[in-house]
């Protein structure tokens, strides 16, 4: 029986040509997801089905609107009102062009992105319906909020609503945690909990951006001294460093005052940037980074593998780890190519000297598949979703910390 509730309907949309499969989207959809509808033309769609759905099945391969048409005009339309929305691109085509349409997913802003390969069967499709309803969380039932101003962010940030969530990474070493991500969440009074997409923009502001870094650390160092003995943490937190903060020239000073508050080491905190950030050729910009080094604070290049930085640049930049960008790991298996480019990152990464994140770890056999190349660290739902504070500590006791999975302890192949 489905378990859903009235009040909080999860919709799948499925559009697909082919009627055979259309059945079976309505037949075992209806075991994970509360409403269902399959349509055989991408023209039948209307922009409302697309912001109210939890799930989207898409073909690739359909006459008039192709899937991949329909995914960079229609959905990337459509994706700001429905941020969440997870996508399962199906389809018999090669694969080679299944992991090109994932890409291009995650390129429209889809951070949710699954592959299911034509022929399937019904356990495949079983799994990735049950793996998409995992990944999503809660639909906010209030009206959604488009993009928040300057003053919206500035008096949220006064008001604590502004919050930080915090994301485990596992090290491949040990299988314990070695660390967190510091991700952001804003707890409307309106809109609900609402994700960085609504605020990003306004962030970048000459003022908030480093007020928004520093308040974000704030509450999490307290968070950690709150939990005290209970989960005796000693890794290392990151925290996404907006350019305009770095290039603040008392940003790293008022970060270090704030790390001596809270006796926080100053190795232990690691400031991430885009990688589109990294390659700038900016004065400030490289003094702001060369400050925070000289402060001791580490440096990481977020989002790796979705700009233009050659490998060989990764032994001259001045940063201590990289964080593979999840549209490498996806679901594995998915291409032998996009795994080949993986593991020639990590071994340049470790060459190198650098610690090695992979982001979006979802499945054990990525989990198994990163160990293999040589990643240091794993992060992703495999492990955890992003966790509110009081729920890390329940985090804690049910896992400890430990996945012995995600531990390396196979023979190194040469």
């Amino acid at each position: 029986m489905n378990s859903q509730t009235t009040t909080d309907p999860r919709r799948l949309l499925a559009v697909d040509d082919d009627p055979f499969y259309r059945h079976l989207y309505c037949h075992f959809g209806r075991t994970a997801l509360a409403e269902v509808n399959a349509v055989g033309n991408a023209k039948h769609v209307s922009d409302q089905a697309l912001r109210d759905a939890d799930v989207l099945i898409l073909d690739l391969d359909m006459p008039g609107t192709d899937g991949m048409h329909f995914l960079t005009t229609r959905l990337a339309d459509n994706i700001a009102h429905n941020p969440d929305l997870q996508l399962i691109i199906c389809s018999g085509m090669d694969k080679r062009v299944m992991e090109l349409a994932r890409r291009a997913a995650n390129l429209v802003g889809l951070k949710y992105v699954d592959v299911l390969q034509k022929p399937f069967t019904a356990a495949d499709l079983r799994d990735t319906l049950r793996h998409a309803t995992l990944e999503r969380t809660p639909r906010p039932q209030q009206p959604r909020l488009e993009k928040a101003t300057i003053l919206e962010l500035e008096q949220a940030l006064k008001a604590g609503d502004l919050r930080p969530y915090w994301q485990p990474q596992i090290s491949t070493l040990t299988g314990k945690l070695s660390g967190f991500e510091i991700l952001s969440r804003w707890h409307h009074p309106t809109h609900g909990v609402l994700m960085p997409g609504h605020f990003i923009d306004a962030m970048e502001s000459d003022e908030l951006g480093s007020q928004y870094a520093l308040t974000l650390l704030r509450q999490a160092l307290a968070s950690i001294k709150h939990w005290g003995a209970e989960i005796n943490f000693t890794g290392s937190i990151s925290l996404n460093a907006p350019p305009i903060a770095i290039m603040h020239p008392k940003f790293s000073e008022q970060l270090i005052t704030l790390l001596k508050e809270y006796g926080f080491s100053e190795h232990r905190l690691v400031l991430e940037v885009t990688e589109s950030t990294a390659a700038r050729s900016d004065s400030k910009l490289l003094a702001g980074l060369a400050r925070i080094m000289m402060h001791k604070m580490q440096l990481a290049i977020d989002d790796f593998g979705t700009g233009h930085s050659s490998l060989e640049r990764l032994g001259t930049e001045a940063f201590s780890e990289i964080k593979i960008d999840r549209s490498f790991i996806g679901i594995s298996g998915i291409s032998g190519t996009t795994r080949a480019i993986t593991s020639s990152i990590i071994q340049t990464a470790r060459a190198a000297g650098l610690r090695i994140i992979a982001e979006g770890v979802s499945d054990r056999q990525s989990v198994d598949n990163l160990t293999d190349m040589g990643c240091t660290h794993l992060q992703g739902s495999y492990f955890a979703m992003p966790l509110a504070e009081d729920d890390v500590t329940r985090w804690f006791r049910d896992t400890t910390g430990y996945f012995p999975e995600a531990r390396y302890s196979r023979p190194k192949t040469a």
